[in-house]
């Protein structure tokens, strides 16, 4: 599971953090929260279909092993967050705010290689 709590949702220059660092890696699972509701507390969870044995021995999907109820959460998605997180979600895709993180990353990147006495700068160019 990676926690994706500081570091999604575009912060990175990518929707999904990991994939700035590590695009070829898949995980079963990523926490979202902070960023998904732009100071609105909020939380999300992502599970992937992936075939899994059950403890009884029955099949499912990762994705489906949580149903309606089954869980609690301290940001649950009520209507008022949901709306909020849709507007959040809208106003990064609306405004290039994922690829306006690329592009500073990119420049602040480029500006501390150049600060006299910086011997390595670790990040995407």
């Amino acid at each position: 599971m990676f926690d994706e709590i500081q570091c999604g949702l575009g912060r990175v220059g990518n929707w999904c953090g990991w994939k700035a660092i590590a695009p070829e890696v898949m995980p079963d699972a990523v926490s979202w929260a902070k960023g998904i509701g732009g100071g609105f507390p909020l939380g999300a969870t992502w599970l992937r279909a992936k075939p899994m044995q059950k403890s009884d021995g029955s099949q499912t999907q990762l994705c489906d092993l949580l149903q309606p109820g089954s869980h609690g959460t301290t940001y649950g998605g009520t209507p008022l967050a949901c709306a909020v997180s849709l507007a959040v979600l809208q106003t990064i895709e609306d405004d290039h705010l994922v690829e306006r993180a690329a592009k500073l990353g990119r420049f602040a990147t480029g500006q501390i290689k150049k600060i006299r006495g910086v011997r390595e700068v670790v990040g995407k160019d």
